[in-house]
């Protein structure tokens, strides 16, 4: 009777312990996609950050040498040489439109 009753309360125990793993894997597997899921939208949000910042540098970059070789030719540049650059500009710059269109 005695070995019975051991043999109970071992089961019991076992089911006690077998029910509280499979909370714990339940809760620890929940809280990994919670964190895996939060780590891919602060993931997203850096990238997106990190791509703006860079577009943004660019531009400015490209902005400053314009501005750079506007001076450098307003000075030494005579009114002719000027309207066949401004051609050629305008000319570059259509071509440079239809190939962002294609």
């Amino acid at each position: 009777m005695a070995s019975v009753i051991g043999l109970v309360i071992v089961m019991i125990n076992e089911q006690r312990n077998t029910l509280g793993s499979r909370i714990f894997l339940k809760l620890f597997f929940g809280f990994i996609i919670v964190i895996l899921f939060s780590m891919t939208i602060v993931s997203l949000m850096i990238a997106r950050q990190m791509q703006q910042d860079s577009l943004r540098e660019m531009d400015n970059t490209l902005k400053n040498q314009a501005n750079m070789l506007r001076q450098s030719i307003s000075t030494t540049a005579s009114t002719t040489q000027k309207d066949k650059l401004q051609k050629l500009v305008g000319r570059l710059g259509q071509k440079m439109m239809r190939g962002q269109q294609s």
